[in-house]
């Protein structure tokens, strides 16, 4: 059966009409919803980001303990094989060999840490030195009296030499951080040249220059 013109136009005009989905002027996509790419981005990169206060003790200690413990460590193996050295080739006792070796490595792990740990700081050098050896004349002090007595209860001379060592580390450090080697508040002689040539200094001895309006 065959349509004529008048049906078929009478049949699209009454025909529902399609939805915007299809139109060409619809967003694919329109009507579901999705995150936004950046948001699920944000979200997975905060998981694994290190809270504020990690990152910057990282960022300001990361270094200065690799060096400090590197210094450290190094310089105590140093000194144990100096204290065996003095015990058992000298004939030296062993509290008296603690001693010597105790002396020399202070001066050097002062002027290592001076040096490389906090040397980007403008720490006074003797300023820095006093306090370094006060802090470890409080710890010798301390060595004085448990060295022997982990002596007397058996321990191995240098065993007790590498457990006090590593027993006060951490508070050497923190000492040395916030109070050793402190920076000077005054600025640094470079700085004030710097700002001098930026900003030099004007002649008043003949009154004050007169503005430009």
């Amino acid at each position: 059966m065959e349509m004529n013109t008048d049906q078929y136009s009478v049949l699209i005009k009454d025909r529902p009409e399609t939805s915007d989905l299809f139109s060409e002027d619809a967003p694919l996509n329109s009507g579901v919803r999705s995150e936004p790419h950046t948001d699920r981005r944000t979200t997975r990169r905060g998981r694994h980001r290190k809270p504020p206060l990690l990152r910057k003790l990282g960022t300001e200690h990361g270094k200065r303990l690799v060096s400090f413990s590197l210094i450290g460590f190094g310089l105590f193996a140093v000194g144990i094989f100096l204290q065996a050295f003095l015990v058992q080739v000298v004939g030296i006792p062993k509290i008296q060999a603690f001693i010597i070796q105790l002396a020399v490595l202070v001066q050097v792990n002062f002027l290592a840490n001076y040096r490389w740990t906090w040397g980007d700081r403008d720490a006074p050098f003797w300023r820095s030195c006093w306090r370094y050896n006060l802090k470890r004349l409080a710890g010798i002090l301390l060595n004085f009296v448990l060295y022997p007595v982990l002596i007397h209860f058996g321990m191995n001379y240098l065993a007790a030499n590498a457990l006090l060592v590593v027993a006060l580390t951490p508070a050497n450090y923190v000492l040395g951080h916030f109070w050793t080697f402190a920076a000077s508040n005054k600025p640094s002689a470079h700085i004030t040249a710097l700002a001098e040539q930026k900003m030099p200094l004007q002649d008043y001895s003949q009154g004050q220059p007169e503005l430009v309006s």
